[in-house]
């Protein structure tokens, strides 16, 4: 089996940490080869792809990691999965934590079709795409290959200890549509509520509605699955003073934003995964790991 990535040396950035536990676990099998691309630059959107030597993956069984500036260079993206397909391998699962097309709140024609030609062209020719909370269920229905599409339900229920009654988490809050999945699946898990933050536009201001349901005296867990500048999560937290919340993410872009989570003073803690933060709290290297051995032909050979 071949391990590949790229070499994330664009901008100097190291092997981001989910990616650096995949491989460790995986390569420990002996017949398991890690394989760099390399890229040659000229500018954003001009490069070179540079192959390993002597390296067939005809035959052989690949796993490609696409977990690196996946917004800023899916090209590159599209083009390292071709050049691995057209060497005709065994098998091809292509590992992709965030896909950051998908948006629920986009429903322009021209939107939905971006997403589309995207997902048709990274799953042409593959044999599994295996993705994170994938933020528009809805639009994987035009992908080509066999999807998996995790949600870390069980690992947060686990690290909240919400299969204890007792923990003092009341709700569960989806800071929008696209974590409501994601929301649901956790109360479903832990016995808990679940309500969804619905945003009510009336010209050029917002209004909170749903969570003015909840009791003031009472903590929430504030679920959210793609976070770039944290204002949705800001606007909740800020609107409903009394109420105390605990905040996940699971692709956190945050940066400064984590600062301004911490000054507000009924925002207990905020936590999110590995997928993107190097720091991330919520390690899901488990859930992966075991969705890519099953997927691999002879799948009880790789299984212990």
């Amino acid at each position: 089996m071949f391990l590949v990535r790229t070499d994330h040396d664009l901008h100097g950035a190291p092997i981001p940490s989910l990616t650096s536990k995949l491989i460790a676990v995986l390569a420990k099998n002996p017949d398991t080869e890690e394989i760099v691309f390399t890229y040659q630059r000229y500018s954003d959107y001009e490069f070179v792809l540079n192959e390993p030597t002597h390296r067939s993956f005809e035959g052989k069984d690949v796993v490609l990691f696409l977990d690196y500036e996946i917004a800023e260079f899916f090209h590159r993206s599209l083009f390292l999965k071709e050049t691995i397909r057209r060497q005709k391998p065994r098998s091809l699962i292509v590992l992709l934590p965030l896909f950051p097309f998908a948006r629920s709140d986009k429903h322009e024609p021209e939107s939905i079709s971006s997403c589309q030609l995207l997902l048709e062209t990274l799953t042409e020719g593959i044999t599994l795409l295996i993705t994170v909370n994938f933020h528009n269920p809805e639009m994987l229905r035009f992908a080509r290959s066999k999807v998996v599409n995790l949600l870390e339900s069980l690992p947060i229920v686990e690290y909240y200890q919400l299969q204890n009654p007792k923990t003092p988490i009341h709700r569960i809050v989806a800071a929008d549509d696209g974590a409501a999945n994601f929301a649901h699946q956790v109360g479903q898990l832990s016995g808990r509520p679940v309500l969804v933050a619905e945003q009510i536009r009336t010209g050029s201001m917002k209004s909170l509605r749903s969570l003015e349901l909840i009791p003031e005296d009472q903590t929430v867990l504030l679920l959210d699955d793609i976070t770039r500048s944290g204002q949705t999560l800001l606007n909740i937290i800020e609107a409903f003073p009394k109420i105390m919340f605990h905040v996940y993410v699971t692709h956190s872009y945050l940066g400064s934003t984590r600062l301004k989570l911490s000054k507000l003073t009924n925002c207990v803690s905020f936590e999110c995964s590995n997928t993107i933060d190097r720091e991330g709290t919520i390690d899901l290297t488990s859930l992966l790991i075991w969705q890519i051995l099953t997927a691999l032909p002879g799948s009880d050979d790789h299984v212990s």
